[in-house]
C-alpha cells in the first residue's frame, strides 16, 4: 500500500478561487467577503459562513476581531490589488501615449 503526503502551503487557498476586485460591484464585494469567511472560518455548511440577517461584508466585519489572519490576508490583498490597478493604469497610459492616441 503506498501513501502520498501533501505538503501544506504557506498560504491558505482554495483550488478554484477567482481572483475578485471587491470594488467593482456590491456582488463582487460579496462573493470576496464570502471566499474570505470560507478561508478562515471554520464551517460545515454555508450557514455556518454568515449570521442570519447579515451579508457576508457585515459577517466579516463582526467575525474580523476573532480571526486576525483574515484581516491580514485581506489587507495584504487589498494592498496587492491597489499596486497592481497602479501598474495597469501607467502600462495603459504608457502604450496610448505611444499609440497617440
Amino acid at each position: 500500500m503506498t501513501f502520498w503526503f501533501l505538503h501544506r502551503t504557506k498560504i491558505p487557498y482554495i483550488v478554484t478561487h477567482k481572483i475578485i476586485n471587491p470594488n467593482q460591484s456590491e456582488e463582487h464585494k460579496e462573493i470576496y467577503y464570502y471566499q474570505l469567511l470560507k478561508l478562515f472560518k471554520p464551517w460545515q455548511t454555508k450557514l455556518n459562513l454568515s449570521f442570519p440577517g447579515l451579508t457576508y461584508h457585515k459577517a466579516y466585519m463582526k467575525e474580523s476581531v476573532s480571526l486576525p489572519d483574515m484581516v491580514e490576508h485581506h489587507n495584504n490583498n487589498i494592498h496587492t490589488s491597489a499596486q497592481d490597478e497602479k501598474l495597469d493604469t501607467g502600462s495603459y497610459q504608457r502604450k496610448s501615449s505611444a499609440i497617440g492616441v
